[in-house]
């Protein structure tokens, strides 16, 4: 085997960019008149370039580039590819069969749920102390993958998600093209799913008819192990072609795919509240299955889908509860419409969801309104904040500290709280020495596994012993930084100790309870700006919303379920005063300058950032 291969078998013009520094980029951009000053904003100027067919001629007049016989055209690229190769000099790359060895070899010993170019790096920072992972007993599954094919599909299906998620994480990625390819993935898929998802379902009635002892915990076992299988990734971007469908408005064939998603419970159990709600809505919105004779009579029938979607979903013990709200609004708006009779109505009246507190700050916004984009607005110092900032600046003038750390405070306690028990030695859970949680963290499985230890450790909780908790772990992994699930370093020992006693122990003890039983539907939805005042002793979560924000349901559920634990919650609605016309004039410099701004990644990146 061949592990290099001579440079010049590089033969593309996106292959040899790939291979130069920001600050070659920029050389090779004066050179073609290219403007940029992120590297992505190059990239895609030299391309622009080397891809046309005009270009400055030798004589530097404006022509056809020709070849050395000066007769034929060719790709401005084969002069830039010229230019690239005199600036890095002698190439070599690692051969294709190779890479593919490492990365498979990478997939099988680490169990990766990711492919991407950076699947090593956690194995070489932690080789050279640079990243430090928790100590536990590591206890590997043999048969995580079946066989080498079902490996294989694993891997693939992991490149199709790679590719699915560049697109669909950048909004400057949906283009037709984008959106096309996200929907010839999904055609690619659909299939082997539905018979894959037939195979699963054979398997667990075959095991239910031949085994009449199949414990919980071997059935939790094997539903958190399909994590590793094609299945579950296919699922996922079975649910971003939906997203696609819904963009598109092809409403039915969106419908299509979360009634197929709702017909099996083998994949992603978890998300069936979220699309149970999105089957309803198309239902009850746009007749996607063209039922009835006229148009009147189809909408009116499937709206009665839509009802029946709706109390399937309440039904369904796999609906978690931050979805009832939802679907309960939900049928209560289309009992309405279908002028259902009293005593057929269902009645949530005994269900209270408590509202938080209102507050209205008024601050200077600094650009128009515009979808998909966060507001600016100017802070206290006449510079440009966030409308977190401007809310967080607000509170400090009322004699509160804070951070602008939405879930991350929250998630700092429960793992400095709990680290022993989140790393106890449960079979299965632990299947290398770089992971930062339990496999079964995001499941049902996790509180059932550790229920005595868990419980031990709320009423610990409960009665006081936190700072004592808290201070214990941090002396062992501070100066280490241990990489723990949910734990932000950043955030000071002092201020931890400080908001972990305003919030006060039964409602802190409240809250990791929650953690500990639902992970995975609790880590968002929390409130945006986390306040405190040590002389109060208060503490206080505030969800900001600018103007045309609204609550989304997982934020509901989240600040109904503060206020039951006993935690202050407040609900920031931030306006914007009316601007005068010199104002209209420097919102209009604000988009001119904004547009000359570095292009910033779509991922929000939440800091630590203290009044």
């Amino acid at each position: 085997v061949d592990f290099a291969e001579d440079g010049s078998l590089i033969e593309t013009l996106e292959d040899l960019l790939a291979l130069l520094s920001l600050d070659e980029l920029k050389t090779l951009a004066k050179d073609y008149n290219c403007k940029g000053t992120t590297k992505d904003k190059l990239l895609t100027s030299l391309l622009k370039v080397g891809h046309s067919q005009i270009g400055l001629s030798r004589s530097g007049s404006l022509g056809l580039d020709r070849d050395g016989a000066g007769s034929k055209p060719t790709r401005k690229s084969n002069q830039m590819m010229s230019r690239i190769r005199s600036m890095t000099g002698t190439m070599i790359r690692l051969a294709n069969e190779p890479v593919m060895l490492f990365h498979r070899l990478h997939l099988v010993f680490y169990r990766s749920s990711e492919y991407s170019e950076k699947s090593l790096t956690t194995l070489i920072l932690a080789r050279i102390s640079k990243r430090n992972f928790p100590t536990y007993e590591v206890d590997r599954l043999s048969t995580i993958f079946s066989s080498r094919q079902a490996l294989l599909d694993y891997e693939h299906a992991l490149k199709l998600k790679f590719e699915v998620d560049a697109i669909m994480e950048l909004s400057s990625n949906q283009t037709e093209a984008g959106l096309d390819r996200v929907i010839a993935i999904f055609h690619q898929v659909y299939e082997d799913w539905q018979v894959l998802v037939m195979c699963e379902q054979d398997q667990e009635m075959q095991i239910k008819i031949e085994s009449t002892d199949d414990p919980l915990h071997d059935r939790r076992a094997r539903y958190y192990a399909r994590r590793f299988t094609a299945g579950w990734v296919w699922t996922r971007l079975l649910f971003k072609a939906a997203v696609v469908f819904a963009k598109r408005h092809e409403y039915s064939r969106e419908h299509e795919v979360w009634t197929a998603l709702l017909s099996q419970k083998i994949f992603r159990v978890g998300r069936r509240g979220e699309w149970y709600d999105r089957k309803a809505l198309i239902e009850q919105h746009y007749n996607p299955l063209a039922l009835g004779p006229t148009a009147e009579v189809g909408v009116r029938k499937s709206k009665r889908l839509a009802l029946e979607t709706c109390v399937a979903g309440l039904q369904d013990v796999d609906t978690h509860q931050i979805y009832h709200h939802a679907l309960q609004n939900r049928i209560v708006r289309l009992e309405r419409d279908l002028n259902t009779v009293k005593r057929q109505q269902h009645d949530f009246s005994h269900i209270l969801i408590r509202k938080p507190a209102k507050r209205q700050v008024i601050g200077m916004r600094l650009d128009d309104p515009e979808t998909g984009k966060h507001s600016v607005w100017r802070g206290k110092d006449g510079g440009e904040v966030s409308v977190e900032q401007l809310s967080l600046e607000f509170y400090e003038t009322l004699g509160w500290r804070g951070f602008h750390s939405e879930n991350s405070i929250v998630t700092t306690l429960f793992g400095l709280l709990f680290w022993d028990i989140l790393f106890l030695p449960i079979p299965g859970v632990f299947q290398t020495a770089f992971q930062t949680a339990p496999l079964d963290l995001a499941t049902d499985a996790f509180y059932p596994s550790r229920a005595s230890a868990l419980n031990l450790r709320l009423a610990a909780i409960e009665n006081g012993k936190a700072a004592e908790l808290l201070q214990a772990t941090d002396t062992i992994h501070r100066n280490r930084e241990t990489w723990c699930v949910g734990v932000n370093w950043n955030y000071a020992l002092q201020d931890l100790l400080e908001i972990a006693s305003c919030i006060g122990p039964r409602p802190l003890a409240q809250l990791c309870r929650l953690f500990a039983e639902e992970y995975g539907h609790r880590v968002g939805g929390i409130g945006d700006l986390c306040m405190w005042n040590p002389d109060t002793r208060k503490c206080l979560f505030v969800e900001v919303k600018g103007p045309g924000d609204r609550l989304s349901e997982t934020q509901i559920a989240w600040l109904d379920q503060m206020a039951l634990a006993g935690v202050d919650v407040e609900l920031c609605l931030v306006s914007e005063v009316q601007p005068t016309d010199g104002e209209h004039a420097n919102r209009k410099r604000h988009a001119v300058k904004a547009k000359g701004k570095t292009a910033q990644s779509s991922r929000k990146v939440i800091g630590a950032r203290q009044v």
